[in-house]
């Protein structure tokens, strides 16, 4: 029996999404569990069949109160890891749990990912990996607080959330940290810290970042801007794999991951996701030059 869940987390149902969904569970499903975990208020057609995929909905009115210390009402920004570490109950043999956003997509067999990525033990995988010196300026570093006692710091990690896979182990101790001992923050801020601070195992999935073991140094995404150091705001500029803006375009390489993929873009968002990324390429461009010069 597998002791690996491989989980797609989504709030949209529409066709193509359906059609990612299904592709993926028939790459994985012989060997990995696969599971589609949905927002109930997205209220999916299932008429947009899902064949042999196994669905689960949640509930994030119902999983806050299990979490009481959360600084927001709501799930976004920040809050998805509650839904993840609801699982652990519903799955006692699963030792490995990936989560993977809705518009993540892959250019070659998910397979092929998720079985290297597995012949690591790490506690966390993520992506775009950095410390708080590297990106100083990131703005999700204050949302890390300590509340019951403010003093209190952590080690500033950031890994990106729209791909990552966690250890049991790694859920129970966020969890018991964030109920019994005060902490709350953005999930791609605290989740990291959290870990690092209790001398759990952290990698990256590829990339040339400093989290990334040599076996997988340069596989499957690079780094900012195909250079090793982010802006001092992490700030991802025009890499396939990134915050954003949406992609215009993916799926040029094989086996890179591409993220953010939007589908049914409307003409006015695809004319502004454009001056988005312009925009990137721009300030990203001065802020290397910057850099370069020594200015920064």
């Amino acid at each position: 029996m597998t002791d690996t869940l491989f989980t797609i987390v989504t709030h949209k149902f529409d066709p193509a999404v359906c059609r990612h969904i299904e592709r993926v569970g028939s790459e994985l499903r012989r060997d990995y569990k696969f599971l589609v975990y949905y927002d109930v208020t997205s209220a999916p057609d299932f008429r947009l069949t899902i064949d042999e995929c196994q669905t689960l909905p949640f509930d994030f009115a119902k999983i806050r109160p299990k979490f009481p210390l959360l600084a927001q009402a709501k799930i976004a920004p920040g809050n998805q890891y509650t839904a993840y570490i609801d699982l652990l109950h519903l799955f006692p043999e699963i030792k490995y749990f990936w989560f993977v956003e809705y518009d993540v997509r892959f250019s070659g067999n998910w397979r092929v990912l998720v079985d290297i990525c597995n012949q690591s033990r790490a506690d966390m995988l993520g992506v775009h990996i950095r410390t708080r010196e590297e990106i100083p300026d990131w703005d999700w570093w204050p949302s890390i607080r300590n509340e019951f006692d403010p003093g209190r710091q952590l080690p500033g990690v950031r890994a990106f959330g729209w791909v990552s896979r966690l250890s049991r182990d790694a859920l129970e101790l966020i969890a018991k940290r964030c109920v019994e001992e005060g902490w709350t923050g953005h999930m791609e801020a605290l989740l990291p810290s959290l870990l690092c601070d209790a001398g759990m195992r952290i990698e990256e999935i590829g990339g040339r970042g400093p989290f990334t073991p040599k076996e997988r140094r340069g596989l499957y995404y690079l780094s900012e801007n195909a250079i090793s150091s982010p802006s001092r705001n992490g700030d991802l500029g025009l890499g396939s794999n990134r915050f954003g803006p949406p992609l215009l375009l993916w799926g040029m390489r094989k086996n890179r991951i591409y993220h953010p993929v939007k589908t049914g873009r409307s003409l006015r968002s695809i004319k502004l996701d454009t001056l988005s990324a312009l925009k990137y390429s721009k300030d990203s461009a001065v802020d290397l030059l910057k850099r370069t010069a020594g200015h920064v």
